[in-house]
């Protein structure tokens, strides 16, 4: 049990010792206690590498989306007299995708700008953030739909479900953030507000462009484009403490 050893011809031999690392191989550093205790708590600090894989993978899912729906647009096997013509059926299409592009594009940027506010997140807003994406991911199928089916009501509102929804869990995440602590900034209560409005205006003008698809299916799209302007006169009037998330 410990101690010297008895060597194969009778004698006695050194006590075991630690093994010395390989060569080229550098030491593990211990651990800092403040880290273990965040790990243990499922906290992930900004500057570390949990942090930072935790960002690029969202980054990831939102490029893949985004490139994903130009699959949805297919090129033309037709005669070079007929190309005129198929190309002007596929407008549809194109349609979907550019808008598409763009409501996807916003809603990274709304992304971005909500998690360049974190100074750590836990397990649960990861968590949440993985409904977040899958709704994201969802994109390209309803964008097809539509431009098959452009005057289908059901392409428009399985967009705008999808949508919503992602909206929701992004006002879940804040609310989940201001009560842990994990942002970089204070929030006062009026700010969290504006904040929260701001996140639920995509949830209005989807509604509306729900009903607008009820009648003429293929203006709603349309309607998805004043997620932007909306949010940029709301941003006008938000307290300064708001402004972090754009």
């Amino acid at each position: 049990m410990g101690g010297s050893r008895p060597s194969g011809r009778g004698g006695l031999v050194e006590p075991d010792q630690p093994e010395a690392p390989a060569a080229g191989v550098e030491p593990v550093e211990p651990a800092d206690p403040a880290d273990l205790a965040d790990l243990t708590a499922g906290v992930h600090r900004r500057g570390t590498e949990e942090f930072s894989r935790f960002t690029g993978f969202s980054d990831g899912v939102f490029g893949f989306a985004m490139t994903l729906l130009i699959s949805t647009v297919a090129v033309p096997a037709v005669a070079a007299r007929e190309l005129g013509d198929a190309l002007r059926d596929q407008v549809p299409d194109l349609l979907a995708f550019f808008v598409s592009f763009a409501v996807i594009g916003f809603y990274w940027l709304s992304h971005h700008r909500m998690f360049a506010a974190f100074g750590a997140v836990t397990t649960r807003v990861m968590r949440l953030n993985l409904v977040y994406l899958v709704l994201i991911a969802f994109l390209p199928f309803p964008t097809a739909l539509f431009g098959r089916y452009t005057e289908e009501p059901i392409s428009v509102l399985l967009y705008a479900v999808a949508l919503s929804g992602a909206s929701l869990v992004e006002v879940m995440i804040l609310r989940e953030a201001r009560r842990d602590g994990l942002l970089r900034v204070a929030l006062p209560d009026d700010a969290y507000r504006a904040v929260l409005v701001a996140a639920l205006v995509p949830v209005g003008v989807f509604a509306v462009s729900a009903l607008v698809a009820l009648v003429a299916a293929g203006w709603a799209p349309f309607v998805w484009l004043l997620i932007a302007p909306v949010e940029a006169l709301l941003g006008r009037r938000q307290p300064a403490a708001a402004r972090i998330f754009g």
